[in-house]
């Protein structure tokens, strides 16, 4: 639960330029209060939407990392090859080893391989990690040559 205090929510302009004056709502889910007030039929849409949502008869699914997900079976799937570019990694990886380790995480629509979104995060925890550790510089040098021998 967030608290905010009213001012920050709803903003009153009292005359000053016509289409400018009235109450106005800075917050999406006050308005929508506001709209299944006025409309019972929206109420019900709503409502029927958020029980969608809640027992599993629809999906909501957002990008991750600019891949946008395609919906199929009540599940949101995503393009592999997008995926793997969105990671910095070359066209040429292929998913035949990643497939057989995890068959229940891929699947083909219009002859294109797509991941679950489980996966997809996976796969992003990975290479964010590697490109990390790739970062990484070592305190110490790694050529023998460059080691100071005393005499």
């Amino acid at each position: 639960m967030q608290k905010r205090v009213l001012a920050d929510l709803v903003e009153v302009r009292a005359g000053g330029i016509p289409g400018t004056n009235g109450t106005w709502c800075n917050d999406r889910r006050i308005a929508l209060r506001f709209a299944q007030w006025l409309s019972p039929e929206f109420a019900v849409a709503v409502d029927d939407v958020l029980l969608r949502l809640m027992f599993g008869d629809a999906v909501f699914a957002e990008p991750i990392n600019g891949v946008e997900p395609m919906i199929s079976g009540g599940k949101a799937w995503y393009n592999y090859r997008d995926a793997l570019e969105s990671f910095g990694c070359r066209r040429g990886n292929s998913a035949s080893r990643r497939k057989l380790a995890m068959p229940h995480c891929f699947r083909v629509f219009y002859g294109c391989n797509f991941i679950t979104k489980e996966y997809f995060l996976a796969l992003k925890s990975y290479y964010d990690w590697r490109n990390q550790y790739r970062q990484l510089v070592l305190p110490f040098s790694t050529d023998i040559e460059d080691v100071p021998w005393e005499a």
